[in-house]
């Protein structure tokens, strides 16, 4: 008798553990982009909860990590800094990826309500902060998706 329950929870556990391994996990979607000699490791945000969300879990951000935002359609977008651990630079991009509006060195919201920035785009590249500056990043540059 006792040898059958160890062969039932032995069934079970494995039953789970392949119920487990069937989940799929979802995998962030990251691209590379260029900018003249500068690469940047990039994670995109597409959907509503992942543009939502977007920095706010991370607690630093490396020279050559970056995040894009994607949307639908070129239009106006703000971005604000509520719930940031650090700063960044907001960088909007149209649909072939050139630079329409840069905001410099972005400062984490303290106290609301906090600032809105505001841009033209399809897409918004987060980068580190200041970062557009040292790179001499001007409106009308272009960006290479690789």
């Amino acid at each position: 008798m006792k040898l059958n329950k160890k062969i039932i929870i032995l069934i079970v556990i494995l039953i789970v553990f392949f119920i487990i391994l069937a989940i799929p996990i979802p995998m962030k979607k990251t691209t590379t982009l260029k900018y003249k000699d500068f690469v940047f490791e990039t994670e995109i945000r597409d959907t509503n909860s992942g543009r939502k969300t977007g920095l706010t879990n991370y607690e630093s951000l490396d020279k050559s990590q970056a995040m894009l935002f994607e949307f639908k359609e070129e239009n106006e977008y703000g971005f604000w800094m509520k719930n940031m651990k650090f700063p960044i630079d907001m960088i909007w991009l149209d649909e072939d990826f050139k630079i329409t509006d840069i905001k410099n060195n972005i400062q984490p919201c303290e106290s609301e309500p906090c600032p809105i920035y505001i841009g033209i785009g399809k897409y918004v590249l987060e980068i580190y902060a200041d970062l557009s500056n040292e790179l001499n990043m001007i409106v009308g540059d272009s960006i290479d998706k690789q």
